[in-house]
């Protein structure tokens, strides 16, 4: 037997074009085994027209042998919302949208973590973040400053997933409970909850998924931290963050099938039905306002990433005038892997 080192240090390229954020690229470089502990280092910088991301993360699976995990990590991140105007055409009985990227967002801050890790695929983990975040539109004229955020966030996260963009078989879970760990005024607090259940199941060549998403946070939860509904993946028919709000409540049920025929790579055929909601405040909550999503797409394992090309509609169906509302049909297309 010959053993050849493959090095510790690696530098990685990516990039990625969609329908939605234009052009992305990224870079990242890594340090396997630092100080001989098992720990990794890794520097990484993302970017587009619309966002700008970079973090330097410290992290180490197994620490010293044992079931035990932390990882820390420095961060700045800026990016552009798009905000929505929704307009219903009563004649054709139907809504019309226009987007643009009105909100501005930036925050940097660290984040300090731990967690015990369960078998192979999941573990238990606490994390603390600072954080400095400020948004604004950019038609405001007083602009707002920066204000000080320190949480405490519990969660349980599985995921036993065998392929990321082309699962068929595995489960991930994701519970947490984030609140304010500092009590001071000058630091905005809130208190926030996120589950998310994801499933797949294959026969031969035939795939199903299923997934729930549930979160929720109080009135002081502030835009950056808000749930987002909308993209290829996401909520077929709508766009990306179409809807943004501080409870999301989402389903989905999808089909996927290795087609017989490849263009040039593996190739997929995959269908998704999609129903769920996001609400600014419980209060707020009708799930007779649920909206629906339907859609069908093609995917094509590239030496480069996933490329997927899909159609997707999105409805509505109001109790209240018994109107069923048809919104603007949505062509989406991404290559690559994901960046942001």
């Amino acid at each position: 037997i010959k053993l050849k080192d493959g090095g510790t240090q690696s530098i990685k390229l990516s990039g990625r074009v969609d329908s939605e954020r234009n052009s992305q690229a990224g870079i990242f470089f890594i340090q396997e085994n630092l100080l001989n502990i098992g720990s990794r280092l890794n520097l990484g910088f993302a970017i587009c027209d619309s966002y700008f991301k970079s973090n330097l993360i410290l992290e180490n699976s197994r620490f010293f042998n044992t079931s035990l995990n932390f990882n820390s990590e420095l961060y700045y991140y800026t990016w552009k919302g798009f905000q929505y105007t929704h307009n219903y055409d009563k004649a054709e009985d139907k809504f019309l949208r226009e987007r643009k990227l009105n909100i501005d967002v930036e925050r940097y801050g660290l984040i300090l973590g731990s967690g015990l890790q369960i078998a192979r695929d999941g573990s238990f983990y606490s994390r603390i973040r600072f954080e400095q975040q400020k948004y604004n539109n950019i038609n405001d004229t007083i602009k707002k400053d920066f204000y000080p955020i320190s949480t405490i966030k519990f969660g349980l996260f599985w995921d036993n997933i065998d392929d990321k963009y082309f699962p068929r078989k595995g489960r991930i879970i994701d519970l947490s409970v984030e609140s304010n760990l500092i009590q001071n005024p000058d630091f905005v607090g809130f208190t926030k909850v996120f589950f998310k259940y994801i499933s797949y199941n294959s026969i031969g060549k035939h795939t199903s998924g299923l997934s729930l998403i549930f979160g929720a946070g109080d009135n002081y939860m502030p835009y950056p931290e808000f749930f987002f509904l909308g993209g290829q993946d996401n909520f077929f028919g709508l766009m990306e963050q179409e809807l943004g709000g501080r409870q999301i409540l989402k389903g989905s049920l999808e089909y996927m099938y290795k087609l017989p025929i490849d263009i040039f790579f593996d190739t997929y055929f995959y269908a998704r039905y999609d129903i769920g909601n996001i609400w600014a405040n419980q209060e707020e909550i009708r799930l007779v306002e649920l909206r629906q999503g339907i859609g069908i797409g093609l995917s094509i394992n590239t030496p480069i990433g996933p490329a997927k090309f899909s159609y997707g509609k999105s409805f509505s169906f109001l109790k209240n005038n018994k109107n069923n509302f048809v919104f603007p049909s949505v062509i989406y297309f991404s290559i690559g892997m994901e960046l942001n």
